[in-house]
């Protein structure tokens, strides 16, 4: 396979222009580079190259690193480049309807040359599992939209990232470009400096008003893609009020002050009102036809990494949130 680049990717990395050229993850066009499989005029070239306007490269068999095995999570979805498009959110600060022909949008919020904050649709990982993961992440996303801008001091398989939400919560997160914002933030998180407000849709008519969990949070010791909640494991702290009650759901509002895996529906599900659409900690089925959980990240706060200014972020509603609230509300 031959690739003529154009003069739009001018100076571009090699594993940047190949990912977009062949709509494939970043991760899986660097995996072609580090195993040889990318020559310019006969001479192989790293994922670093810096390509120029009219190169021609040569890609030889790609069956090497799978270029066309399509690897599923256990969700059996498979998220490719052409299904993510990168857009600077309007002033309405509204995206949606976000999944409008098929496509998930990831919303730019702010971005300087420290940081950028972006709203995360549902559906889409935050960053590749391994090696051998050749799905489109928002890591990748973002790497492609910064041009290789972003912190390195993650890894490999997620540079830029600082805390991550599952692949089935949509909403804000903040990452970083530089080494230096990357380490005040992380440092950020693990000190609990990070304000973060998250809404869900559960299970059953909540009685109390508020209330808070502490149950301790560990990996399931029988089913290792699930968290258990209890009295051992790692500390976690999560905070719930009610917004409003439908019977047989309710509609609140959440704030974590821990950042454990899975953690708000872990601890929603061990007081009894796992989040609506939840596959993995809920009920199998509902009468929504939900993909993914009615979860999502609503606000972020926190201090610039380089210029301790105060910031704060809130995201829309997103389409199918509204959706489901809207037909609760009609009963």
């Amino acid at each position: 396979m031959k690739i003529k680049v154009d003069v739009g990717n001018n100076q571009r990395r090699a594993d940047v222009y190949i990912a977009g050229a062949l709509k494939i993850s970043r991760a899986k066009a660097a995996k072609l580079c580090d195993v040889g499989s990318v020559t310019l005029d006969g001479i192989k070239i790293s994922k670093n190259h810096r390509m120029n306007a009219n190169d021609l490269l040569e890609i030889s068999d790609d069956r090497e690193v799978g270029l066309h095995q399509s690897e599923q999570d256990s969700t059996g979805v498979h998220i490719s480049s052409d299904d993510v498009e990168v857009i600077k959110v309007p002033e309405d600060n509204d995206l949606y309807n976000a999944n409008e022909e098929g496509i998930l949008k990831i919303g730019i919020l702010y971005e300087d040359d420290y940081i950028i904050v972006v709203d995360k649709p549902a559906g889409l990982l935050t960053h590749a599992k391994g090696d051998k993961s050749f799905e489109c992440t928002l890591s990748d996303k973002i790497f492609e939209y910064t041009e290789g801008s972003l912190a390195n001091g993650s890894g490999a398989n997620r540079p830029g990232v600082v805390h991550r939400l599952d692949r089935g919560t949509c909403g804000v997160m903040v990452m970083a470009k530089t080494d230096t914002a990357l380490k005040h933030l992380t440092e950020a998180f693990e000190k609990q400096e990070v304000s973060k407000e998250y809404e869900a849709i559960v299970y059953d008519n909540i009685v109390r008003d508020s209330g808070v969990i502490t149950a301790k949070i560990e990996r399931n010791k029988k089913n290792r893609l699930k968290m258990s909640a209890g009295d051992e494991g790692r500390e976690a702290h999560t905070e719930f009020k009610v917004i409003e009650r439908f019977g047989k759901f309710t509609y609140v509002s959440l704030v974590i002050k821990s950042g454990r895996t899975h953690q708000i529906r872990v601890h929603m599900n061990y007081i009894h009102h796992p989040v609506l659409g939840d596959m993995l900690y809920g009920k199998r089925k509902d009468k929504f036809n939900l993909m993914w959980p009615m979860l999502r990240s609503k606000k972020i706060g926190f201090l610039h990494p380089i210029t301790s200014e105060k910031m704060e972020f809130t995201v829309a509603m997103p389409y199918e949130f509204k959706r489901i609230l809207r037909i609760l509300r009609q009963k």
